[in-house]
């Protein structure tokens, strides 16, 4: 058992209801789409810790797999709303809808490779999946990890934004963003520990980051 991805999956937990909490007094889309793309994280931490005590099953790994990109699409689009880039927001939504709808047609049919599976435990990423079906993901992680990293860097160059929590919120989801970059990385290197310790590193992060927006572009 390894208690990392669960420490992950509950921190992001406490993100959702503090979120909700948030959007219950000031609605918001940006606070919405916060909520939900740590609740999506959520469901791939819970889905790994599940995997270290008792191994992963074909379905629990394919749903696991599709979470990751749907996650950097959502965040993009949390990003976009809280920027007021409403238009390009409900746009990116809609890619990020297509490219997941297409990703799961392709995981339904495909078989994934058991032995991977088994050596690389809870920290396999998708290298149990063929080429074929892992060339999609970078469809979503590529420009939501653009949008996530250069829009709020942007902001607070060109807008010189001031506000405590928008800045403070705004440099921890950049923050976080590079951590997880880093952390992919290492995880197609075969460093799962690693990746799943700087994994709770992030989750912590942008956690606390998407509170910090939330609040800022609720009460604004």
């Amino acid at each position: 058992m390894n208690p990392v991805p669960l420490a992950s999956a509950l921190v992001s937990l406490v993100g959702v209801v503090l979120l909700a909490r948030v959007f219950i007094v000031y609605r918001g889309l940006a606070v919405l789409f916060f909520a939900l793309q740590l609740g999506d994280m959520m469901l791939g931490q819970l889905l790994e810790f599940a995997a270290s005590v008792w191994g992963w099953s074909i379905v629990g790994y394919k749903v696991y797999y599709l979470s990751s990109p749907l996650s950097a699409g959502l965040l993009a689009v949390a990003v976009l709303f809280a920027l007021g880039y409403r238009r390009v927001g409900w746009t990116f939504l809609a890619y990020t809808m297509l490219v997941s709808l297409v990703l799961a047609s392709k995981l339904v049919r495909v078989e994934v490779d058991l032995a991977v599976l088994e050596a690389r435990g809870e920290a396999v990423g998708g290298l149990a999946l063929p080429e074929g079906v892992r060339i999609l993901s970078p469809l979503l992680t590529i420009p939501s990890g653009l949008v996530a990293l250069l829009l709020p860097l942007t902001h607070i160059v060109m807008r010189r934004v001031r506000a405590p929590e928008m800045l403070a919120g705004l440099l921890g989801i950049i923050v976080g963003n590079l951590i997880f970059l880093v952390a992919g990385g290492l995880l197609r290197r075969g460093m799962g520990e690693v990746f799943l310790v700087l994994e709770l590193m992030a989750t912590v992060i942008l956690a606390w980051s998407f509170l910090r927006v939330a609040k800022a572009t609720a009460t604004s």
